[in-house]
């Protein structure tokens, strides 16, 4: 099923356009992650994102971010949403709450970013 919510549909066709403008083959797998519907997209807690990212690293979640646990060092999270629990913490560690574009105009080919959830 194709998601009907048009910031979800916009991102897409943003990802898709970045992919074939940059050649950057994780924004194509991130936009096939976005297509699926809306209960099969990820929730993704701190307390995992901690566990597999280390300080400074940048990391894309493909739907929300959620504030169980707690985020030890510092990290540049691009999300489709943030719990306010999750923004307030990632802040307090140091870090940045960012939107899919601007991760994509910070590293264009996705070099150096992880996909959690």
């Amino acid at each position: 099923m194709r998601s009907t919510n048009p910031e979800i549909i916009n991102i897409i066709r943003f990802l898709r356009k970045k992919s074939n403008e940059t050649g950057g083959a994780l924004w194509a797998v991130l936009a096939k992650k976005f297509e699926k519907s809306k209960h099969a997209r990820v929730s993704v807690n701190l307390s995992r994102i901690n566990r597999y990212t280390s300080e400074n690293e940048k990391v894309v979640v493909p739907g929300k971010v959620l504030g169980t646990g707690a985020l030890e060092h510092k990290i540049f999270i691009a999300a489709f949403s943030f719990s306010k629990e999750a923004r307030r913490k990632i802040e307090e560690a140091g870090g940045e709450c960012l939107t899919i574009p601007l991760i994509i105009e910070k590293s264009p080919k996705g070099s150096g970013i992880k996909i959690i959830g």
